[in-house]
C-alpha cells in the first residue's frame, strides 16, 4: 500500500502519541485511590488530543488522494520543506522527552525544559523565554497543586 507524506506521518505521529497515551498510565497516583483527576489527566488529554489530530489528518489526506485532488494554497500545492519537518520533529521528540522525564525529574524542573525549548524554537529570546518558561510552570503547579488539589510528580529534588 502506498502511503501519501501526509498520511505516513500522521501514522507516525499517531503511533508516538499512543505511546505517548499509554505511558502516561505509568504515573503514579496519590494514595491507594483511583482519582479521575490526577497528575494523569494531563499527559492523557495530550496523548487523546494527538491521537485525534493525526487520525484527522490522515483521513483529510487520505480522502484528498483517493479523490484525485491536491490541497492547494493560493493555487500552488503545498509542500514542506526539511526545516519545518525538524521543527515538527524536534518538538514532537521534546513532547516525548517531557512525557519520559516527567516522573523523574519532576513536573518543575521537566516543564521548564520543554517551555523553555519550544519558546527558543519557536524563535524566542533566550532570557526572556527562560523568564517566561519560570513563571508559567510555577503558576501552572500552583493552579494544580493548591486550586485544584492535584499532585504532580516532585522528582528528583522534590520541587
Amino acid at each position: 500500500m502506498h502511503f501519501s507524506k501526509d498520511e505516513l506521518t500522521s501514522l507516525v505521529f499517531f503511533l508516538v502519541m499512543l505511546f505517548y497515551f499509554i505511558s502516561s498510565f505509568t504515573i503514579m497516583s496519590p494514595g491507594f485511590l483511583r482519582v479521575v483527576v490526577g497528575p494523569r489527566l494531563v499527559p492523557q488529554a495530550f496523548g487523546i488530543i494527538g491521537m485525534l489530530t493525526s487520525g484527522a489528518l490522515f483521513i483529510i489526506s487520505y480522502t484528498a488522494r483517493k479523490s484525485k485532488k491536491k490541497i492547494e494554497d493560493e493555487g500552488k500545492e503545498m509542500t514542506i520543506d526539511k526545516s519545518s519537518l525538524l521543527m515538527i520533529f524536534s518538538t514532537v521528540s521534546a513532547i516525548f522527552l517531557y512525557g519520559l522525564l516527567l516522573q523523574r525529574i519532576g513536573y518543575i524542573i521537566s516543564t521548564i525544559i520543554l517551555f523553555l525549548f519550544l519558546s527558543i524554537r519557536l524563535g524566542g529570546e533566550w532570557k526572556r523565554s527562560l523568564i517566561m518558561s519560570i513563571i508559567m510552570s510555577f503558576l501552572v503547579y500552583l493552579l494544580f497543586t493548591r486550586v485544584i488539589g492535584v499532585n504532580l510528580p516532585k522528582g528528583l529534588f522534590y520541587i
